[in-house]
């Protein structure tokens, strides 16, 4: 909140201006905050059922096609499809949890802090889940005897994704940082 949204009142018994929050502003900044909190974790969910999904399903018809068959790749197909049920889950948890806020400016503010703790631990169990993956393609290219090129330039594509979602994961923090002290500013006004 700028500045200039604050409100001179003046204080008659003290005889001296007081600073108060202009009520509209703040509510449509709070709004504006869950707006886009909400944007992100349904884009974000989306795209992680999506890919995992995806993923499983062309390793099983990569395993359908195979002669030789690799064990690996039914862990992975399983390991993908696992996480896109977890994210599904969690995304059902969530929408429900939506519906015990109420519609007020705190109420919006406590949404917000919500779906912005909800996207960072979100952000944070993919970050993780980078680990798994990276071992079991690791392993699964390694054992299909494939070069050791091959696998170097694996593993350094692994540890860009984990460096990346590193910074997604400071993003987050960051933003549910911003409204939590928001939200302390708030308290100690009230």
């Amino acid at each position: 909140m700028e500045f200039e949204e604050l409100q001179k009142i003046w204080d008659s018994q003290n005889n001296q201006y007081m600073y108060a929050f202009n009520q509209s502003a703040l509510y449509n900044l709070i709004e504006s905050k869950k707006k886009k909190a909400a944007r992100i974790t349904n884009l974000s969910e989306l795209m992680h059922i999506l890919v995992n999904m995806l993923a499983g399903v062309i390793y099983i018809v990569i395993i359908a096609t195979m002669t030789k068959k690799n064990m690996f790749m039914y862990v992975i197909a399983a390991w993908m499809f696992a996480i896109a049920l977890y994210v599904v889950i969690n995304r059902m948890r969530r929408i429900k949890e939506n519906k015990n806020f109420d519609i007020s400016i705190n109420g919006n503010l406590q949404h917000a802090i919500s779906l912005t703790t909800y996207q960072a631990n979100l952000s944070q169990a993919m970050r993780w889940n980078i680990l798994p993956v990276a071992i079991l393609v690791l392993v699964m290219v390694w054992d299909s005897g494939k070069s050791p090129l091959i696998i170097a330039a694996l593993f350094i594509c692994f540890l860009v994704a984990y460096l990346i979602s590193t910074k997604d994961q400071n993003i987050y923090k960051a933003r549910k940082r911003e409204l939590k002290i928001l939200q302390q500013k708030l308290e100690s006004e009230a």
